[in-house]
């Protein structure tokens, strides 16, 4: 996959992602998408809070999306 397709592939607001790359290794939960609404800049900033440059990219990058459910009163 290239970094254009996982952008493309990402929806703001639903979607976590998880990224490795060797022995870095990091998450956003979808949440995070309130403070970083731009799927580049999501993807970039996640990068970087691997330890990796912004600009970053490798086809050896490994990447999962995920959603969650949360759970809480109902106040």
């Amino acid at each position: 996959m290239t970094e254009q397709e996982l952008v493309a592939s990402l929806e703001p607001g639903r979607h976590g992602l998880v990224i490795a790359y060797g022995e870095r290794r990091a998450t956003f939960l979808p949440q995070v998408w309130s403070s970083v609404p731009v799927p580049g800049d999501f993807l970039a900033e996640l990068k970087a809070k691997a330890g990796l440059s912004r600009e970053f990219w490798s086809p050896a990058i490994e990447a999962w999306r995920y959603t969650v459910q949360s759970f809480g009163d109902a106040d």
